[in-house]
């Protein structure tokens, strides 16, 4: 088995919460009266999967399934921990 990439892993969990951020950032800009706000948080979100595209990718190839279940959570569960902190954080303001 190859040793995990665990900084790839770290920064694949990060993109996940930016990623959640972004997210949270682009459907609040519907209501938004700017277009550029609008469009600004559509780009983000296209560099964010580029971005999970190529770190996912690095790190799920550079192993055996393992790698890929680490990578999947990594991404997953700190996009999702991300949200519910957000959407908590939003409720009680």
């Amino acid at each position: 088995m190859t040793p995990i990439d665990w900084p790839s892993v770290a920064t694949l969990a990060g993109v996940g919460s930016l990623e959640a951020v972004v997210y949270l950032l682009r459907y609040r800009s519907a209501h938004s009266p700017s277009h550029w706000w609008s469009a600004c948080t559509s780009l983000m979100i296209a560099w964010t999967r580029v971005a999970f595209v190529v770190l996912g990718a690095s790190v799920a190839l550079a192993g055996d399934a393992a790698h890929t279940v680490i990578a999947g959570a990594a991404y997953g569960l700190s996009a999702a921990g991300t949200t519910a902190l957000l959407h908590r954080w939003l409720k009680n303001r």
